[in-house]
């Protein structure tokens, strides 16, 4: 994994997922779209959702729990995995790998 500065998502520590529902061919309601943060609709818990969009975020956390990713609630759709975040969350004495800087990488 490379510096901090770096987001997980960009490394395999994590993903942005939604679920498509293949028959009706969209994505289930959320509230908000997936990567917008123009207001506060991208935190789990929120309340000027619709209901339905709160009951779908809850299928796509308890899915994603039940692999074994952790979510994070400032992003409905952000799940991570074996990372700082992951291990913090389930309470492990560490990750499953860790950052280095990326000089440390790529040199000779």
């Amino acid at each position: 994994m490379l510096s901090q500065k770096y987001q997980d998502t960009q490394h395999g520590g994590a993903v942005d997922i939604l679920i498509y529902d293949t028959k009706e061919k969209e994505y289930l309601d959320y509230g908000s779209e997936i990567l917008d943060y123009s207001s506060n609709d991208c935190y789990y818990h929120n309340k000027k959702i619709s209901d339905k969009a709160k009951q779908n975020r809850e299928i796509l956390r308890k899915i994603m729990m039940s692999e074994g990713f952790a979510p994070y609630d400032g992003e409905w759709w952000h799940f991570s995995y074996g990372d700082k975040e992951w291990a913090f969350y389930y309470k492990k004495r560490k990750a499953l790998y860790n950052q280095v800087m990326a000089e440390e990488v790529y040199k000779n």
